[in-house]
């Protein structure tokens, strides 16, 4: 047997593990819920909620998704993009910032930066780091900003001085600029959602939605290295595509935050749906061919030059850098498709990619923008699932094996997919006010909801194999290494009998429903469990640790278990699941 160590204020106590599990690691925290308990006959759950514009301005452009000028370039918005704060306290007309929570959702890739953004935010709202829960739509449609943006530290502020010799110091100075602006809008939107906070009840309900599908797909031509031996014979691996077959969750909640008096007018909602929010990854909007198809106008070098940077409408005229496209074509069936290995070694010299990509905030963001159409003065949170392995149906670009040679290709829709994006976005949303009416037929609300926060991170023991690493620059095999200790956050936000388990990682979906269906969070039935990708957690300061493949995308040699954590079959559901147990007991106890 295995001993853990979990630390819960300053109080120490130990909790048996079985070795099997080969689970490891120290609970680092709670956050209690006694001072969120309703004092002195004052009434229970309190909720108001606040959206700010994140778009980038006219200015900030060109500017990248991706780490430092990894990825693509953005040289215009076609549509806004968001943050979204839902502030909570269980202390009824006590509420103060100091009893507050809030939930935050940022319309981006990953969450802007934790460490520097909730220092800003703590310190502005009055409201403790400890009780933010922090998440992200994961959107390859918008910049994002992470500690790999600038090698020497983020100051975001200062960043914005940053001199711009090169359009990759410009791209990443206009970065910083929309740092700052996030910054400021978020702070805005979250003393908006404590201002407006009113007597509230809240439910949950569930249904399900059809426009996800499991990316990882098996192709007989696609040949990897193999962890477990790699300095040997390339096997085969998985890449994104289309798989049918493979596990994919349909589940869709949504939780319902309401008026307490009155005409009981929605507040708040919060969509959870377990989707990578990428269907316009690497989006060729502006595209010359497709903008003169569409009447879009592309500023000429000039208007850059002389300093004509606002527009009325930023998706009718926005700038161009004038970059040339990093596209390789395979003459000559594959004319329109993109060769992998290419785009991969494709950069040109000012160190920024394809530069015709469009800000838009995909179909999550979309879904968000329908409900708070329908139901006008709420806000509307769309939360990605365990999504590691589940893509919308149809995406921007996939993988495929070419059907008139023997490569596997990466083909740009391009054409269309905004519009792509707008019908799936209706059949979700559809399918949201399908959970609602569930909601509000079927389903009781309560208002007594205390309020509480445990975090913490656990360890699993990796593959036993060296790890040989190449170089970059020569391709040869360096010195192998031990494969790390697997690290796994969790932070948990316990709303009442709802539960948030949110992970800064990418869990693939099995491992999500696993969590979910086979970890016991009190009397509440398991829908009520919400697994959460893509959140900050209070464990660690940047304690994002990429993919966490399930048993059969580590039996397939999934290229995302390729590249991400290595951890042996039959190990990490226990761990994860474990884990949550562990920290909402954690909770509980503080309640």
């Amino acid at each position: 047997m295995k001993r853990t160590v979990i630390q819960r204020g300053r109080q120490l106590f130990s909790a048996v593990i079985s070795a099997s599990m080969l689970l490891t690691g120290v609970m680092v925290g709670t956050i209690s819920a006694q001072e969120q308990t309703p004092k002195d006959g004052a009434d229970g759950l309190m909720v108001g909620v606040g959206m700010e514009v994140i778009t980038p301005t006219s200015d900030m452009y060109p500017t990248t998704w991706g780490s430092g000028n990894r990825g693509f370039t953005f040289i215009g918005a076609v549509e806004d993009i968001y943050v979204r704060v839902i502030a909570v306290s269980n202390a009824g007309e006590n509420a103060s910032p100091e009893n507050t929570s809030l939930i935050l959702s940022f319309e981006t890739g990953k969450g802007p930066y934790p460490a520097e953004f909730i220092e800003t935010l703590s310190s502005e709202t009055g409201v403790p780091k400890a009780q933010v829960f922090w998440s992200t739509t994961h959107m390859h449609s918008a910049p994002e900003i992470t500690t790999a943006d600038w090698a020497d530290g983020l100051d975001i502020e200062i960043r914005t001085d940053d001199p711009a010799n090169t359009l990759a110091d410009l791209a990443a100075k206009n970065k910083a600029k929309w740092g700052a602006m996030v910054k400021k809008q978020m702070v805005a939107a979250a003393e908006t959602a404590i201002a407006s906070m009113v007597p509230a009840e809240v439910s949950l309900g569930t249904t399900n939605s059809y426009i996800n599908v499991n990316r990882d797909t098996k192709y007989s031509n696609n040949l990897v290295q193999n962890p477990y031996d790699p300095l040997g014979d390339l096997i085969p691996g998985t890449l994104e595509g289309y798989n049918g077959e493979g596990f994919s969750d349909k589940t869709l909640s949504v939780v319902e935050f309401r008026e307490r008096t009155g005409d009981k007018e929605p507040i708040a909602f919060i969509v959870h749906y377990a989707m990578h929010n990428t269907l316009l990854y690497a989006n060729d909007y502006f595209n010359p061919d497709y903008n003169e198809a569409h009447g879009v106008r592309i500023a000429e070098e000039s208007d850059i030059e002389e300093g004509i940077y606002d527009t009325e409408q930023i998706k009718n005229t926005v700038l161009s850098t004038k970059l040339e496209k990093n596209v390789a074509y395979c003459e000559p069936y594959e004319k329109n498709y993109r060769s992998i290995d290419a785009l991969d070694a494709a950069e040109n010299k000012d160190g920024l990619t394809s530069a015709n990509a469009a800000v838009h905030p995909d179909i999550a963001g979309l879904v968000s923008q329908y409900v708070e159409k329908k139901y006008p003065g709420a806000v509307a949170l769309w939360m990605s699932g365990a999504a590691g392995d589940q893509n919308p149906v149809l995406r921007n670009t996939f993988n495929f094996e070419s059907p008139y040679t023997d490569s596997v290709l990466e083909i740009p829709v391009n054409g269309g997919m905004i519009e792509t994006a707008t019908y799936y976005a209706a059949i979700q949303f559809e399918d949201v006010q399908r959970a609602i009416a569930q909601i509000e037929k079927e389903n009781d609300f309560v208002s007594d909801t205390p309020i509480s926060f445990a975090w913490g991170r656990s360890e699993v023991a990796p593959i036993d194999e060296l790890y040989y690493e190449k170089d970059k620059k020569t391709g040869e095999f360096l010195e192998p290494t031990e494969y790390p200790m697997v690290q796994l956050f969790m932070t948990v936000m316990r709303l009442g009998d709802i539960t948030f388990a949110g992970v800064p990682h990418e869990l693939y979906n099995a491992i999500g429903v696993a969590v979910r269906d086979e970890t016991v969070c009190g009397d509440a039935p398991t829908e009520n469990t919400l697994v959460v990708n893509h959140c900050w957690t209070h464990a660690e300061e940047d304690s994002y640790r990429s993919y966490y493949p399930d048993d059969v995308a580590i039996s397939n040699n999934s290229h995302r278990w390729g590249k991400a954590v290595k951890y042996p079959s039959g190990v990490i559901n226990d761990a994860f699941k474990d884990l949550l147990s562990g920290l909402w007991e954690q909770a509980t106890a503080a309640e």
